[in-house]
């Protein structure tokens, strides 16, 4: 991004698909440190998590999520879907453990989103935990009776 009439430009460049839940985070902080008028969003809570993790571990960015909450979550966008992604982020890469904390946390988060339940449950799942997969389902279906993916999948793992 360049802007010729005021002088400054910057690239950036990175070697993987995660890369790009930094490129606003760089730019918003680019923008500040050299005074540029560049109108930026509020940051976005999930990139700032993603970008802790990669730079220190899961926990960092725990006490990053904990720390942002007791501040009201000033400046950060955030909502349900923020620790799910971050927690999906970690089961992709087969971080069980990990993506199962950052699904209880959620869950804890939001207790009466179903979808919650549905992602903690396919974290267990994945993690061999059947018997905390099909009670996080069964809870996933309490809160959403509608939620045909949770359904199925606990069919499954009750006739297994």
């Amino acid at each position: 991004m360049m802007n010729p009439d005021a002088g400054w430009g910057y690239a950036i460049m990175g070697n993987s698909d995660n890369f790009s839940a930094v490129a606003d985070p760089v730019l918003q902080t680019l923008s500040e440190l050299n005074g540029w008028s560049i109108a930026s969003p509020s940051r976005d809570l999930g990139q700032n998590l993603t970008i802790i993790r990669s730079l220190r571990d899961v926990q960092a960015a725990l006490d990053s999520y904990q720390r942002a909450k007791s501040s009201g979550f000033a400046g950060l966008r955030h909502d349900v879907d923020t620790l799910n992604g971050f927690g999906y982020s970690l089961l992709g890469e087969k971080k069980f453990a990990d993506a199962i904390r950052v699904f209880q946390l959620n869950v804890a988060e939001y207790p009466q989103d179903g979808n919650t339940y549905d992602s903690l449950a396919e974290a267990c799942m994945d993690a061999g935990e059947r018997d905390l997969a099909i009670r996080n389902y069964e809870k996933a279906v309490q809160l959403n009776p509608k939620n045909t993916n949770a359904a199925a999948r606990l069919k499954k793992l009750r006739s297994e």
